[in-house]
Protein backbone atom coordinates (compact mmCIF):
# COMPACT_ATOMS: atom_id res chain seq x y z
CA UNK A 1 0.00 0.00 0.00
CA UNK A 2 1.34 3.50 -1.03
CA UNK A 3 2.54 5.06 2.29
CA UNK A 4 0.00 7.97 1.91
CA UNK A 5 -2.45 5.53 2.23
CA UNK A 6 -1.51 3.96 5.43
CA UNK A 7 -3.95 6.86 7.53
CA UNK A 8 -6.84 5.23 5.90
CA UNK A 9 -5.74 0.88 6.00
CA UNK A 10 -8.51 0.43 8.32
CA UNK A 11 -10.97 2.73 6.52
CA UNK A 12 -13.60 0.56 4.46
CA UNK A 13 -14.36 1.35 0.71
CA UNK A 14 -17.97 0.96 0.03
CA UNK A 15 -18.00 -0.41 -4.02
CA UNK A 16 -21.59 -1.62 -5.75
CA UNK A 17 -21.25 -4.46 -8.04
CA UNK A 18 -23.97 -5.38 -10.47
CA UNK A 19 -23.66 -8.61 -11.25
CA UNK A 20 -24.27 -11.09 -14.14
CA UNK A 21 -26.57 -14.28 -13.62
CA UNK A 22 -23.40 -16.19 -14.38
CA UNK A 23 -21.72 -14.80 -11.80
CA UNK A 24 -19.46 -12.61 -13.60
CA UNK A 25 -18.80 -8.76 -12.11
CA UNK A 26 -20.75 -6.35 -14.50
CA UNK A 27 -19.28 -3.55 -12.92
CA UNK A 28 -17.53 -1.92 -9.75
CA UNK A 29 -18.11 1.25 -9.02
CA UNK A 30 -16.85 3.51 -5.44
CA UNK A 31 -20.51 4.60 -3.84
CA UNK A 32 -18.44 7.67 -2.82
CA UNK A 33 -17.22 8.90 -6.73
CA UNK A 34 -17.16 12.55 -5.31
CA UNK A 35 -14.28 11.39 -2.88
CA UNK A 36 -12.53 10.35 -5.09
CA UNK A 37 -12.05 13.25 -6.65
CA UNK A 38 -11.32 14.89 -3.79
CA UNK A 39 -9.20 12.81 -1.65
CA UNK A 40 -6.55 11.24 -3.57
CA UNK A 41 -5.24 8.82 -0.58
CA UNK A 42 -8.79 7.60 -0.68
CA UNK A 43 -8.95 7.60 -4.49
CA UNK A 44 -5.83 4.72 -4.27
CA UNK A 45 -8.14 2.70 -1.73
CA UNK A 46 -11.21 2.96 -3.62
CA UNK A 47 -9.38 1.97 -7.23
CA UNK A 48 -7.70 -1.07 -5.54
CA UNK A 49 -11.64 -2.30 -4.21
CA UNK A 50 -12.68 -2.29 -7.76
CA UNK A 51 -9.66 -3.83 -8.84
CA UNK A 52 -9.94 -6.87 -6.48
CA UNK A 53 -14.08 -6.80 -7.35
CA UNK A 54 -13.51 -7.43 -10.95
CA UNK A 55 -10.39 -9.62 -10.35
CA UNK A 56 -13.10 -12.15 -8.68
CA UNK A 57 -14.89 -12.44 -11.11
CA UNK A 58 -17.00 -14.91 -11.78
CA UNK A 59 -18.43 -15.23 -8.04
CA UNK A 60 -20.25 -17.98 -7.11
CA UNK A 61 -23.28 -17.44 -6.19
CA UNK A 62 -26.96 -19.47 -5.89
CA UNK A 63 -29.07 -19.13 -8.91
CA UNK A 64 -31.94 -18.84 -7.51
CA UNK A 65 -31.50 -15.92 -5.61
CA UNK A 66 -29.98 -13.44 -8.77
CA UNK A 67 -32.84 -10.89 -7.85
CA UNK A 68 -31.18 -10.61 -4.05
CA UNK A 69 -27.38 -10.30 -4.95
CA UNK A 70 -27.63 -8.82 -8.89
CA UNK A 71 -26.73 -5.26 -7.66
CA UNK A 72 -24.90 -5.12 -3.91
CA UNK A 73 -22.81 -2.29 -2.26
CA UNK A 74 -20.05 -4.43 -0.98
CA UNK A 75 -17.63 -2.65 2.00
CA UNK A 76 -13.88 -3.53 1.42
CA UNK A 77 -10.78 -2.43 3.76
CA UNK A 78 -7.33 -3.67 3.88
CA UNK A 79 -6.78 -6.29 6.43
CA UNK A 80 -3.07 -7.34 8.20
CA UNK A 81 -1.31 -9.69 6.92
CA UNK A 82 -0.82 -11.02 10.16
CA UNK A 83 2.92 -12.65 11.42
CA UNK A 84 4.62 -12.49 14.51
Amino acid sequence: MPEEAVSLQNQGVRVNLRILPDGSVESAMPVERARMQSDPNYRLLAESAERAALLCSPLNLPQEDYEVWKDIILSFRKVGTGGA
